[in-house]
């Protein structure tokens, strides 16, 4: 099995805002992560991590750490050849630093920290070819007020607001949504076990935020999602789940590949990245 490398990463801000006007990002985004994953893509070129996280903002430096084939030498040999130097430059190279990931076996008990976009994809009402990216939250609303065949159009959110409005014991709670959601995105595609306790999921949603993220079109043009108007998310952004839990492996091979490869959508761009550290008891 291929060798894995955890990296830390400073990034300038200043770099990093300067890459974003020169491929004319749109600046009322609400995260960085499609700008690191351009400068990461432009200073590594084919050796870039694919998985990344963005560990902490401080004022002058983004800290990324990301899961990558290589280490910290063999990254910096690329850049020192190929890299644009305003992008070279931007790394904080003396504070960077790496160190091989071990492969751990079934049975090894662990919490796992993780930053995850809770979408569902849905079939359009207009086509069985093509899909839309819904809350799940507002999917599983959805569900309840419309039934297992109901789909989210724009007469949906007035049916929510009344609903919601009356008190309709229908809908689910937003943060119970994404933990089950979450446990078994976890389970179904990082060979793990989530523990529970007293029969419920040892996965906890510590943090919620609504987004609006930084994307490319059908036209490859770097376009704000979702726009401000009603659409499959309403107006309200993509969601932003941070998600903690205790969990076992249950298949070492799988939990390898997912460190690798990051869980859920959205990989490329700063979410799905499983952050590692020993369970308590």
């Amino acid at each position: 099995m291929p060798e894995l490398h955890l990296i830390r990463l400073p990034i300038s801000q200043a770099r990093l805002a300067q890459l974003a006007s020169r491929r004319h990002l749109p600046a009322q985004a609400d995260d960085l992560g499609y700008a690191v994953h351009s400068y990461l893509g432009e200073t590594f070129g084919e050796a870039a991590p694919s998985i990344f996280h963005l560990e902490r903002t401080s004022g002058r430096t983004v800290e990324v750490l990301a899961y990558a084939d290589r280490d910290l030498a063999s990254l910096r040999s690329v850049a020192d050849i190929a890299a644009d130097p305003a992008l070279h430059d931007g790394i904080a190279w003396a504070e960077a630093a790496s160190k091989p990931m071990p492969l751990l076996p079934t049975g090894k008990r662990l919490r796992v920290r993780v930053r995850l976009c809770p979408i569902v994809r849905q079939h359009r009402a207009d086509s069985r070819e093509h899909h839309s990216e819904v809350d799940a939250w507002l999917h599983a609303c959805c569900k309840a007020l419309r039934g297992p065949t109901g789909r989210i159009d724009p007469e949906f959110f007035s049916e929510l607001d009344a609903g919601r409005s009356a008190g309709d014991r229908r809908l689910p709670e937003r943060l119970d949504v994404y933990r089950d959601w979450a446990t078994a995105l976890l389970e179904r595609q990082a060979g793990i076990r989530v523990e529970r306790s007293a029969d419920r999921p040892d996965l906890t949603i510590t943090g919620f935020r609504l987004l609006r993220l930084v994307r490319r079109d059908r036209e490859r043009v770097p376009r704000m999602i979702p726009p401000r108007s009603h659409d499959d998310q309403g107006n309200e952004g993509k969601p932003e789940a941070l998600a903690e839990a205790a969990v076992s492996i249950i298949d070492p091979a799988t939990f390898t590949t997912a460190l690798a490869r990051g869980v859920g959508r959205h990989r490329a761009f700063g979410f799905g990245m499983l952050l590692l550290r020993p369970a308590l008891g």
